[in-house]
C-alpha cells in the first residue's frame, strides 16, 4: 500500500486512492507554521534573505521561492535538532573570520 494513499470502502470493495502531485500532505499547521517562518526569515535583512532574492532573479515566482525557502529552513531546523546545535547566522563568514586571526 502507498504511504500517501487513502482508504475508501464501497461495498466490499476497497478503493486506494493515491494523491496526485502537488496535493498538500502533512501537518496542514505545520505546514502554515513553516510557511510564515519563511516569510519572515526573507524579509529585508533577514537569514535568507540574499537566497531569495537570488531565487527571484531566476525568474522563479514569489510563492514557489517561498516554499523552496521553507524547505531549506526545514533543513536547517532538522540539522539543529539532530546536532542539539545552535544556529550561528553567517557561519561561514564567521569561520573565515577565525580562521584569519
Amino acid at each position: 500500500m502507498y504511504l500517501g494513499s487513502s482508504r475508501n470502502q464501497v461495498g466490499n470493495f476497497l478503493l486506494f486512492s493515491i494523491p496526485l502531485f502537488g496535493k498538500e500532505r502533512g501537518r496542514p499547521l505545520l505546514r502554515k507554521l513553516l510557511f510564515f517562518a519563511s516569510i519572515n526569515v526573507v524579509r529585508k535583512g533577514g537569514v535568507l534573505h540574499e537566497q531569495y532574492q537570488h531565487h527571484l532573479k531566476k525568474g522563479m515566482p514569489q510563492i514557489k521561492a517561498l516554499v523552496a525557502i521553507s524547505r531549506k529552513l526545514l533543513s536547517i531546523i532538522f540539522a539543529l535538532v539532530r546536532d542539539h546545535g545552535v544556529y550561528i547566522a553567517r557561519y561561514s563568514k564567521t569561520q573565515q573570520l577565525k580562521e584569519a586571526a
